[in-house]
C-alpha cells in the first residue's frame, strides 16, 4: 500500500523535490476521509510512520470540508462512499475548486472511480495490501 501512495504523492511534488536524497518521510499533511474503520486505522498508521501529519480519519465530506478551511493539506485520501449525503467525488470536486487541495480516490469500484476520474489525481484500489 505505502509503495502505490507514495509514488502517486511524490508524482505531485515540485520537479526535483523527490531526488533530493533518499528521505524517508515526505512531510505532507494528509487528510484522510474514510468510512471503513479498519482502511483508516491502516492508512492513518502508515501515513505517521512515513512522516506525514495526519488530519483524521473522519467519514464524511461536510466535516472534511470544515477541517480543510481550518488546517493547511497538501493532498485528501477520500474514499468513494461516504456517510452523509455528499460521495467521495463530490468532496474531492469541492475541495479541488474551494482550497486547490488534490484528492486520491480510494475505492474497490473501478467504474465508479473511472467515472469521476477528474476530479482526483490518482487512485487506490481497495482491498489494500
Amino acid at each position: 500500500l505505502w509503495r502505490d501512495l507514495r509514488a502517486a504523492l511524490v508524482r505531485q511534488l515540485p520537479v526535483g523535490e523527490h531526488e533530493k536524497g533518499a528521505q524517508d518521510t515526505i512531510g505532507l499533511t494528509v487528510l484522510v476521509v474514510e468510512d471503513d474503520p479498519e482502511a483508516a486505522c491502516m492508512l492513518v498508521e502508515n501515513l505517521l510512520d512515513a512522516g506525514c501529519d495526519v488530519v483524521g480519519p473522519i467519514d464524511n465530506a461536510e466535516i472534511a470540508k470544515v477541517l480543510v478551511g481550518l488546517t493547511d493539506i497538501d493532498v485528501a485520501l477520500v474514499d468513494m462512499n461516504l456517510s452523509g449525503r455528499q460521495t467521495g467525488a463530490d468532496l474531492a470536486r469541492d475541495l479541488k475548486q474551494a482550497w486547490g487541495v488534490p484528492s486520491i480516490f480510494l475505492s474497490g469500484d473501478v467504474r465508479e472511480v473511472a467515472r469521476n476520474a477528474e476530479a482526483s489525481i490518482g487512485y487506490l484500489i481497495k482491498p489494500y495490501r
